[in-house]
Parts: structure tokens; sequence; C-alpha cells
């Protein structure tokens, strides 16, 4: 395509006389229109680079106020380039918000003359930040699209020529969100307990009873809550209180203790519903949720026993336990040595002192046991804010058996007995509820000879 013009111009007369060449002329214009457009021509064309961008306004869930970031779990972004031109393009295409380990979104690729193609990206595992941390939020689409120079080559170049990049996101799912929270509320799972009271109990009103409430908290994001309490003898409840943030690998344990329950439970009801909400949120604080996210309660109705105990011992009735074999003596020859084994679980707001006597006369067993296993003092069980016990104490004690201890067994029954020394409250007042117990089981293990070696 050349700047500049030549014409040629031939002009004749028909001839006569001229007495004067003054004021005579000849005069030719030449020009374009203003509209004149250039169709399509032949051209050596240069290396040519266009930049394009576009925003994408994330419209977003309204219980989202604002994104910091987003940990992809699903999502694709298509693509779609169409060269139309008789040029191959090169195109460059980037999402900076988009990052994989620290590395923006970007593509490369050649599109070949006169060609139409797509390129999908998968999305799961990038991080979006918003390049605007309030609202309304985007991301921004950036593409470059280049070509080399023709020369010397000419080539057609038409009006119509064009290079189209388009991006469409879809199915875009995260599995973790930072950002700041509208207040959302969800229900908590609803439940209701019965409550067995014994028919010797029916005249008793309670005058010590406790609801706790354990909330274990998986997610991020701290929650308020309100739980109703509504009983068959027409009374109600409301308890609320927070539950701290946690996460889901580690979640906390927040508990709302209400003490004063006793007039709720009066007369005692046959059942209690319980329900409740929890409010995530609060449009200002930046929290952080995710997939695997959870939150549950644990209640817990309680209506103990509470007294002062003063000491007292328990014994308990001797119990019989025949020794296995039809030859006891040949059995008890070919023992080489054993062990009397103690476990003990105490489940109870105070501690105990235990002790085993074991004899071959069952109107011996504590005036003259043979063996004796104790005392073993064993500590209380581990009690909660409100008193009562939630967790066990145990302990394990062993009595190695001598050679004389070992004829026992000579005898074809043994009895066992126990005694329980309750060294009281030491005027302190503790409370007792139908879970609390303590467990004893003791046994003997033995080596045996059986001809060619022990086992």
């Amino acid at each position: 395509l050349y700047n500049h013009f030549e014409y040629q111009l031939y002009a004749h007369t028909p001839g006569g006389t001229l007495l004067s060449l003054s004021n005579h002329y000849l005069e030719v214009s030449f020009s374009f229109s203003d509209t004149l457009v250039i169709d399509s021509g032949m051209l050596e064309v240069p290396a040519i680079s266009k930049s394009l961008s576009e925003i994408v306004v994330f419209s977003g869930n309204a219980d989202i106020l604002s994104i910091r970031s987003a940990e992809m779990s699903a999502g694709s972004l298509v693509i779609g380039i169409e060269n139309k031109t008789a040029l191959t393009t090169g195109v460059t295409f980037s999402i900076p918000s988009f990052t994989l380990s620290g590395v923006p979104l970007s593509r490369n690729v050649a599109i070949l003359p006169w060609v139409t193609t797509s390129i999908s990206v998968d999305l799961s595992g990038y991080t979006w930040v918003p390049e605007e941390p309030n609202a309304p939020q985007y991301f921004a689409i950036n593409a470059v699209a280049s070509t080399v120079a023709s020369a010397p080559a000419h080539i057609i170049v038409r009006a119509s020529d064009s290079v189209i990049v388009s991006a469409q996101l879809s199915g875009l799912e995260a599995r973790q969100v930072t950002g700041v929270l509208a207040p959302q509320q969800i229900m908590l799972p609803s439940f209701q307990e019965t409550i067995a009271v014994p028919s010797e109990l029916s005249a008793f009103h309670p005058a010590d009873a406790s609801l706790l409430l354990e909330i274990i908290n998986g997610t991020g994001a701290d929650a308020a809550l309100n739980f109703l309490l509504t009983a068959s003898n027409g009374n109600s409840l409301t308890v609320s209180g927070v539950a701290l943030s946690g996460s889901a690998g580690a979640p906390t344990t927040s508990s709302i203790y209400e003490p004063n329950l006793a007039a709720f439970l009066d007369p005692f009801p046959d059942t209690v519903s319980i329900t409740g909400t929890a409010t995530f949120g609060d449009s200002t604080t930046e929290v952080t949720i995710g997939t695997s996210d959870f939150a549950f309660a644990r209640v817990t109705l309680s209506a103990p026993l509470t007294v002062r105990i003063d000491s007292f011992t328990i014994e308990g009735t001797p119990e019989a336990q025949p020794i296995s074999g039809s030859d006891v003596s040949e059995f008890t020859d070919n023992l080489e040595s054993g062990t009397m084994h103690l476990e003990v679980a105490n489940h109870l707001p105070i501690s105990t002192v235990i002790t085993i006597y074991v004899a071959t006369d069952s109107a011996l067993v504590y005036s003259a046991p043979d063996l004796q296993l104790g005392p073993i003092s064993i500590a209380a069980g581990k009690t909660n804010i409100s008193g009562i016990v939630f967790d066990t104490t145990r302990s394990e004690s062993d009595l190695i058996l001598t050679a004389a201890d070992l004829q026992l067994f000579d005898s074809p029954t043994l009895f066992f007995g126990y005694r329980i020394f309750l060294p009281g409250s030491g005027g302190q007042v503790v409370r007792f509820t139908a879970a609390d117990y303590l467990d004893l089981v003791a046994y003997f293990t033995v080596t045996m000879r059986n001809g060619k070696g022990a086992w």
C-alpha cells in the first residue's frame, strides 16, 4: 500500500485565436472522499501486538459479604480463541488473582490462520484472592494477541480480520473460604430425652439440678447459641452462650452450664425436648470456613444426689471360684510361678481404698485369708465444673505369688472377698449420679510346665 498516487492528463482545444495568456489557465484537482474505506489489500504486515482485558464481577453469595481468599475444589475456565486472519497468532492469557502454589494462572497458545479453538483449565487447587477486598469484588482476565511480521511476503489483509478471545468460568466450588460472613442461622438437630424417675422418688422434689451443654465447634467462626428446653411438666427454659471458633482438624469444646435447673424439673417430667440454633458470622469479623467443617452439641441433664459423706466400709460377700481340671494336685505340681492381678475403675466423686482377699475356706476370707492384695488407694473420678464425674480414674496392681501361695491351687475352690473403704468427703458436698460406679476385676495368671518346658 503506497502513500502517493500518479496520474496522466490529456487535453485539447478545437483551435482558434488566443490574443493573450493573461488570466487563462487549465486547472485540475484530485481528492478522496472522507468516507474512503479500504476493504482489503495485499500488504507487507509488521509485527502486531494487541492487549485485551475483561473484568468479571463476582455476584457471590448473600451470606458472604466479602471474600479475602478462596481455595477452589472444583471449577473450570474455558478460553475460546478465533483467529480470523491470514497470520499465525500467539495468544497469552492470564488471571493474576488465581494462583497455584503462588504462581498466577497463565497459558500460551499459537493459533493457525482461520482457526477457531478453545482450551480448558481445571481450577481445582487454585487459590483466588480478589483484586478488591470489598464489594463489588472482581477478577481480571488479561489476554495479549501477537503476530510476527510478514516481510518480505505480502499477504491479503481484510478490514474484517480479527482475533477474538473469550473466557467462561463455570462450576466454581471452594473447599475453604476466608472472608466476612453475614449472620447466618442454622437449626441444630432437635432431640428428646426421657427421664426415668423411680416410683420411690415420686414424692421427692429436685433441690439440685443442672444442665451442661458442650458444643464442639469444628468451624473457623464463633457461633452464638440459643437453646429452648421444653419439659412435659409444662415448664420451659431458654439457655444461650457462645461456641468459640476452631477448625475441622482442631475443634474447640465450649461449655454452657446452667446450675439452677431445679424449678424447671419440678415436678419431675417424663420427657424434656431440646431445640436450638447456632448463628455464625457478625458482618464484621473475618473468619475461615470449609467443606469439612462441623459443629455439634452434647447435652447433659443432671439431678445428682448431693450429700456430705462420712467414712464407711463396704464388705462384699465371699464368692466361690472353682479351680478347673479333674486332677487338681497334678495341676499344682506343674505350676512354675503366678501373679494375682487387680484392675480398678473409679467413677465416683470420692477416692476409695480397695483390698482383695483370697482363702480356701469361705469362713476365713476376712479373718484369716490365704492371700491379700492391698489396701490400694484409688483417686476420685475426674469431675467437670459442676462437680459431676465425667471420666474414670483407673489403676492396676499385681501381687507376685510365692511357692507357698501356689499351693492354694491344691484346693478345688477358692473364695474371693473385698473391702471397699470410702474415706468420706471431708465435710464437702459431693454429687453422685446414676452413671457413677466402682468396677473391680481380679484374676490370676500362672506359668505351668507341660513336661518339656514352661507355658
